[in-house]
C-alpha cells in the first residue's frame, strides 16, 4: 500500500525535527493508523493508534490531535466487530 509506505517514510523522517519530534511522530502514527484501518489491517491499525495516543499523551497533550486519535480508535474497533 503506497500510503503506508509513504506515511512510513515520514514517521522515519520525524526523529530530526528536535522539539517536535514526539508531535510529528504521533500525528504520523495516527495517519498510518487509519491508512491500516480502512485497508483492513485491523490489529496492526488499533497498536499503532494505541502508541500515537500515548505518545501524544507523554509528549505533547494536544487535545486536537486526541480528539482524532480517539475518533480513528474508534473507528478501527468498530470495524473489527
Amino acid at each position: 500500500m503506497v500510503a503506508d509506505s509513504l506515511l512510513g517514510l515520514a514517521i522515519s523522517l520525524v526523529d530530526h525535527l528536535g522539539d517536535e519530534a514526539g508531535y510529528a511522530r504521533a500525528f504520523n502514527l495516527n495517519r498510518r493508523g487509519l491508512a491500516r484501518a480502512y485497508s483492513g489491517q485491523l490489529e496492526s491499525a488499533i497498536a499503532l493508534l494505541e502508541e500515537s495516543l500515548a505518545l501524544n499523551r507523554e509528549c505533547c497533550e494536544d487535545q486536537d490531535l486526541e480528539t482524532s486519535q480517539l475518533t480513528n480508535l474508534g473507528i478501527a474497533y468498530r470495524r473489527q466487530g
